[in-house]
C-alpha cells in the first residue's frame, strides 16, 4: 500500500554555530505529520550539522515540528539547495507499522483494564497486610501533624481515585464524524487517553508509596 506524503524543506537557523560562531542557515526536510501510536517514536532527532566556514561537524537535537517530523538534513546551505518543496512517494506502511497501527489502542485500553484490577485488588491487600502487620496496635500513634490511623486511610482512598481515572478513559465518547474528520478525532483521543493513563498511573504510585510508608512506620514503631 503506498500513499503521496507531501515533503517540505524548512530552514533552520543556527545563531552563533559552536563551532565559528557565525550564523548558518539548514535546509531540513520535513514529512507530513504521522499517525500517533501508543508505544511510538522520539519526539526529537539527533542531527549532525556540517560547519560551512571549517567543514567540521556538530550535533544538535531537534524537536519535532507540531505538523510533521524531520527526516533528514538537505546537505548545503541556502545557495546550493533547491528552495521548492518535493513530493515523494513512499510505503505508508509495512506489515509491522500495520499491526501497531491497528493494535496501538487497544494497547492502551488493556493497560486500563489491567490498572483497573490492580486498583481494586489494591485495597484488600493493603488491609490485609496492615492486619498482618498489627496495625490496630499502633493506631493511635503520632506522626507528626496527623496520627498513623488517620493516614492510613489515604492509600485506599487514592487506589480508589486512580481506579476513577482508568474508568474516565475508558468511557466511549459519542461523536459525529466523517471519513475526513477521523485521523483528527482519533489523535485528540489518544492524547486524551495518554492524560488519564498518565494521571491514574502518578496517582497509584502515589498511593503505593504512601503504603510502603505507612508499612514501615508500623514495623518499627
Amino acid at each position: 500500500m503506498a500513499a503521496e506524503y507531501i515533503t517540505e524543506i524548512r530552514d533552520y537557523v543556527v545563531d552563533p554555530c559552536p563551532i565559528c560562531d557565525k550564523a548558518h542557515t539548514y535546509k531540513l526536510k520535513i514529512s507530513e505529520k504521522k499517525v500517533l501510536l501508543f508505544g511510538g517514536g522520539r519526539n526529537e532527532v539527533l542531527i549532525e550539522f556540517p560547519c560551512p566556514t571549517t567543514n567540521q561537524t556538530f550535533k544538535r537535537a531537534i524537536s519535532n515540528p507540531a505538523d510533521g517530523e524531520i527526516e533528514v538534513l538537505k546537505s548545503g546551505t541556502d545557495t546550493d539547495i533547491e528552495q521548492s518543496a518535493s513530493t515523494t512517494t513512499r510505503a505508508l506502511m509495512g506489515a509491522e507499522f500495520a499491526e501497531w497501527t491497528k493494535n496501538s489502542q487497544s494497547v492502551a485500553r488493556d493497560f486500563c483494564k489491567t490498572m483497573i484490577s490492580i486498583s481494586a485488588g489494591a485495597i484488600p491487600v493493603y488491609f490485609a497486610v496492615l492486619n498482618y502487620l498489627g496495625f490496630e496496635e499502633v493506631s493511635g500513634t503520632q506522626l507528626g501533624q496527623i496520627q498513623l490511623g488517620q493516614a492510613a486511610v489515604l492509600p485506599p482512598i487514592l487506589y480508589l481515585a486512580a481506579l476513577l481515572v482508568y474508568v474516565l478513559a475508558l468511557r466511549p465518547k459519542l461523536e459525529a464524524l466523517s471519513a475526513d474528520d477521523f485521523v483528527a478525532f482519533r489523535e485528540s483521543r489518544f492524547i486524551q487517553l495518554n492524560r488519564f493513563i498518565f494521571t491514574g498511573t502518578f496517582i497509584f504510585v502515589i498511593a503505593t508509596g504512601i503504603a510502603i510508608a505507612i508499612f514501615s512506620s508500623v514495623i518499627f514503631l
